[in-house]
């Protein structure tokens, strides 16, 4: 099996979660607290790793998604950043 690295950090991915099922997992928590800033799905390259949620490939390790999903979220929803960083470790 081949390793898979992010393309961001280039790190090896170790928590196979795609961007998708991560702003899935976002925008529910979001709506939750009444906010939204509309994350969309976005197609990966190909890549070795598969996501474990749904299979999709994936090539940005959850890490740095959450860690730029963070600032949006620090920049649209200040009040929310704390409790974000905290639902979303990864």
């Amino acid at each position: 099996m081949q390793e898979s690295k992010c393309i961001v950090c280039e790190k090896t991915i170790t928590n196979p979660i795609c961007l998708n099922c991560l702003n899935k997992e976002v925008n529910v928590w979001l709506e939750e607290k009444g906010c939204n800033i509309g994350l969309t799905s976005k197609d990966a390259e190909p890549s070795p790793n598969n996501c474990i949620l749904c299979s999709s490939n994936m090539d940005i390790c959850p890490h740095c998604h959450v860690k730029d999903l963070s600032q949006t979220i620090k920049k649209e929803y200040p009040k929310l950043a704390e409790e974000f960083s905290e639902m979303f470790r990864y």
